[in-house]
């Protein structure tokens, strides 16, 4: 709100208010040379089921060969999950406990066009969380998604972005916006922390029930038809 009345005044319209955050919602596509993306968030965000709906996708849309690894071995049937996925759309898994093992799996993929790792879902206050990541991520330069429903509190999503920055977030995903009553926390996020989104999480459904992110979809989401 701030932002929109020191740009436009009290007396600004619905239009311009539209095209305003047409120009300034920040979205972006997940660049083509990054081959590993690493998928982070709390516990119960929609990781897993995110980066299943990316990897059909990529292999019946655009026809890439991906892989999946999996760092969540803590989660009861995370694995089995996981493999599932995979085993559906013939592509190669790994679950991974150790560095070292992380990077074996990675050395085995890495003829593939893509890899998708999910991690453990963790609680951003949960400080030693962050230095575990950052081992595995060391000396690899993936691509950062930070996943986070729709439907949470500004305060919780300001807190779990500052905690998850200290690993680096080049992209946003924002799940679950089907049980969401309303989108606004989506501009605000945005606006504040300036991490280009990338995709929404719509529903279950795998892969349909994600959207590629782009100004006007949000702009539209956020504030629907009004007269």
């Amino acid at each position: 709100v701030d932002v929109i009345l020191s740009r436009l005044g009290t007396g600004a319209k619905e239009d311009t208010v539209r095209d305003l955050l047409h120009r300034i919602v920040r979205t972006d596509a997940p660049p083509a040379a990054k081959k590993v993306w690493v998928f982070l968030g709390t516990t119960g965000v929609g990781k897993t089921t995110t980066i299943a709906k990316i990897a059909a996708g990529g292999v019946l849309s655009q026809n890439r060969k991906v892989g999946l690894i999996t760092l969540d071995t803590y989660r009861i049937g995370a694995v089995d999950q996981g493999r599932t996925y995979a085993k559906i759309l013939n592509i190669p898994f790994a679950s991974v406990t150790t560095v070292s093992e992380f990077r074996s799996a990675l050395g085995r993929m890495s003829s593939l066009d893509l890899v998708l790792v999910d991690t453990v879902g963790r609680s951003a206050l949960c400080r030693d969380y962050i230095p575990q990541v950052r081992e595995y991520l060391k000396g690899i330069d993936p691509l950062t998604f930070l996943l986070m429903p729709v439907a949470t509190r500004d305060s919780e999503m300001d807190a779990t972005t500052r905690t998850f920055s200290e690993l680096g977030i080049d992209r946003m995903i924002f799940t679950k916006a089907d049980e969401a009553v309303n989108m606004g926390s989506v501009i605000t996020h945005n606006l504040i922390h300036r991490i280009p989104l990338s995709f929404l999480t719509t529903g279950q459904r795998v892969p349909e029930d994600i959207e590629e992110a782009t100004p006007s979809m949000i702009v539209q989401r956020c504030l629907g038809d009004r007269a």
